[in-house]
């Protein structure tokens, strides 16, 4: 036997793969008409999983408001800062070149 298989010649190997196409906006549209889909119903199950899409979707409203008010709450403190660092300056400016602002404008008006 080993003689037969000693005379022939050997041939290539083919590879052949299937291709896939993965599209992760269709699996998650998928995913969610199944879902909503198995919360229709009046069986306890379904009932379940409307209870619990409900909560949860609450909780993460709750959630992004909290941290909207926290964003505003450091956005708001940031502009009281600024305002205040601007008055004091704009304060410092006046009291240190004022008086020269006055003598310089006296000066002038006391020429003409």
């Amino acid at each position: 036997m080993a003689i037969f298989n000693f005379l022939k010649t050997a041939k290539n190997q083919k590879f052949h793969i299937e291709t896939r196409y993965y599209d992760p906006v269709k699996e998650d549209v998928l995913k969610r008409v199944k879902d909503l889909e198995d919360m229709q119903g009046s069986d306890p199950e379904s009932i379940k999983k409307r209870m619990a899409y409900k909560l949860k979707r609450r909780g993460d409203h709750e959630l992004k408001r909290k941290i909207r008010q926290k964003e505003m709450r450091r956005y708001f403190i940031r502009m009281l800062v600024l305002l205040i660092v601007l008055l004091m300056i704009t304060y410092l400016v006046l009291v240190r070149y004022l008086p020269m602002l006055t003598e310089v404008l006296d000066k002038s008006t006391s020429l003409n």
